[in-house]
């Protein structure tokens, strides 16, 4: 094909030559944009990425802790004879019991809840 080319173009071809060099100029200016948007959204849903997995791992030591403690308060409740923690109100010990076993200070009547 190349030896049937014409040695040189005329005013008409190289006018759609420019024009088609133009449109290759634009276009790829406005895909160097998409592309740029599309990398500044990526790091937006990243970003909130890692904070949602923070959040998770937040909530999953406060679960964990939670946990933790209403083991203490079931314990706490079987050692006492009480049958369930949830169906009643915490047990609140008389002024004279709180001086008397030293939990006067701490609320909850003094049971060893993990902070």
């Amino acid at each position: 094909k190349l030896k049937q080319a014409p040695g040189i173009i005329g005013f008409e071809e190289s006018l759609q030559m420019r024009q088609l060099a133009q449109r290759l100029s634009e276009a790829k200016t406005r895909l160097s944009a998409e592309v740029r948007q599309q990398m500044t959204r990526l790091q937006a849903v990243t970003d909130e990425k890692v904070a949602l997995a923070d959040q998770l791992r937040s909530l999953q030591d406060s679960h964990a802790l939670l946990q933790s403690n209403f083991g203490v308060l079931q314990d706490s409740a079987k050692w006492r004879g009480e049958d369930d923690v949830t169906s009643s109100a915490p047990a609140q010990p008389s002024g004279a019991e709180q001086r008397q076993n030293g939990s006067a200070a701490r609320p909850g009547g003094g049971a060893d809840l993990v902070p």
